[in-house]
């Protein structure tokens, strides 16, 4: 039957694309390539927003600049100077589509309590898929649970991080290249990385003094801790 349904085709049950580059909201979409707004009494073909919003997108707004997003302002303006603020905004873009050379991952440094999970909540908020690093991931098999996620977080670092990442497989996945999956009970295979990473922790990889690795780290570090009358 499941067989049947999938091989299905007729023109009463079109099947539906899914286009990754549009986010969906209440009163349009938003091509994320080119930031082009288009209202959905506009558009002539159906298909799969990436991730719906219910809510308004505001395409009324002159500047972006202008839009207000407090969780952000409040974390991000407290640690930072608006110039480094901007640039992080242009970092959390490139979550929506790496199209660029740079080949580096933004990395939030610092104590716990400075705001870090905070951002990367709201940003996993934004995709449809997450994959999460810990603790817990799995040495042999863990990239399996992961390459085909829209967005991999990690909100604190594990201090072995490059037994559970080795060099060559963090770089890769950062630069987009491929990267060898291992399954189980399955033939391993290669293919390329598609899942841009944003990453949180208390210290560095402790494998960040090797070249290859300082180079690929964007560090965002937190260092002011909030007391409570900042709250």
């Amino acid at each position: 039957m499941v067989k049947f349904m999938q091989d299905f085709k007729d023109k009463s049950f079109p099947n539906l694309v899914v286009k990754k580059n549009y986010l969906g909201f209440k009163n349009g979409v938003l091509n994320i390539e080119n930031c082009k707004f288009t209202r959905e009494e506009n558009f002539e073909d159906d298909f799969i927003v990436r991730k719906y919003f219910d809510q308004n997108f505001p395409e009324e707004t002159d500047d972006p600049n202008n839009i207000p997003t407090p969780p952000f302002d409040y974390v991000l303006n407290y640690q930072f100077e608006h110039k480094v603020v901007n640039f992080i905004y242009v970092c959390f873009g490139r979550l929506f589509g790496i199209r660029d050379g740079w080949g580096f991952m933004l990395y939030f440094l610092g104590e716990a309590g400075c705001g870090k999970s905070i951002i990367i909540h709201i940003m996993s908020a934004c995709f449809d898929k997450i994959g999460t690093i810990g603790d817990s991931y799995e040495l042999a098999f863990g990239l399996s649970g992961l390459f085909h996620k829209d967005l991999v977080v990690c909100h604190e670092l594990p201090r072995n991080i490059s037994k559970l990442m080795p060099q060559t497989t963090f770089q890769a996945c950062v630069m987009l290249d491929s990267v060898a999956i291992s399954t189980k009970g399955q033939t391993s295979f290669s293919t390329e990385w598609t899942a841009p990473l944003l990453f949180a922790g208390n210290w560095l990889p402790d494998d960040i003094d090797k070249g290859r690795v300082t180079r690929r780290v964007m560090e965002a570090n937190f260092e002011r801790i909030p007391e409570e009358r900042d709250t």
